[in-house]
């Protein structure tokens, strides 16, 4: 039988010990040797206790557990907590990000109004998606003007108006900006191979609202009978 991340907790204590914790484990954590490595993970309560740190403002415990049973955070992995048993769930380490970007959404005014629950979860999928999968969110989504003046995107023919806002907030924590003052967050996406590759830092600049906006850059070809200046 062979020992996969779905193997049940009966299935993992039937194997010894060394060989069920020397076994290859994915992110988000994993051992070395009978010693738990924390690798890009954080528990719920570490996501709210650095949120609260953020914002100011402590979101409890309970209503966090309903986002992320309601897709508006990511949903805990859970894994054995130690070879004695038991179990943790663990979260990717940007989560405490995602918090307070969730709440400025939920809490943000549009034109539109205050946003309902499945609103905000739509506009973190596709903050998400603009972020990491640019063909799939122009696909989706195309840009747009919103009642207000404000910029925003179009989904199926319907004005989303808080992807913008998720997915600025969720930019300007990572970069330790100020969460809560408006920015043009721009992702950089460069040429290579026929692929598009995303730099791992979006451009940031000051502005009057917020604005969120994809860049594609192609990169000049290197004229290699030229000599290159040499870079210390």
């Amino acid at each position: 039988m062979l020992l996969t991340d779905s193997a049940s907790e009966k299935e993992l204590r039937s194997y010894p010990t060394l060989l069920r914790y020397h076994k290859p484990t994915p992110m988000p954590w994993g051992y070395m040797g009978l010693i738990k490595r924390r690798c890009q993970a954080v528990t719920l309560a570490e996501a709210q206790d650095e949120a609260e740190r953020i914002m100011g403002e402590r979101i409890p415990i309970g209503t966090l557990r309903r986002w992320c049973s309601e897709g508006l955070l990511p949903k805990p992995t859970l894994r054995v907590a130690s070879p004695k048993g038991g179990t943790i769930g663990e979260l990717p380490k940007d989560t405490p990000a995602e918090i307070v970007a969730t709440w400025q959404a939920l809490h943000s005014e549009s034109w539109a109004g205050r946003p309902s629950r499945e609103a905000v979860r739509q506009a973190r999928e596709l903050a998400i998606e603009h972020r990491d999968n640019p063909n799939i969110f122009t696909e989706r989504a195309v840009p747009g003007v919103l009642p207000d003046g404000r910029e925003g995107y179009l989904l199926g023919g319907r004005l989303q108006p808080f992807v913008v806002t998720w997915g600025t907030t969720y930019a300007k924590v990572l970069a330790h900006r100020p969460w809560n003052q408006p920015a043009q967050v721009s992702y950089i996406y460069q040429r290579s191979n026929d692929r598009w590759i995303r730099q791992n830092e979006p451009r940031f600049a000051d502005a009057a609202a917020d604005s969120l906006s994809l860049s594609f850059e192609i990169p000049k070809p290197v004229d290699m009978e030229k000599p290159q200046p040499l870079t210390p």
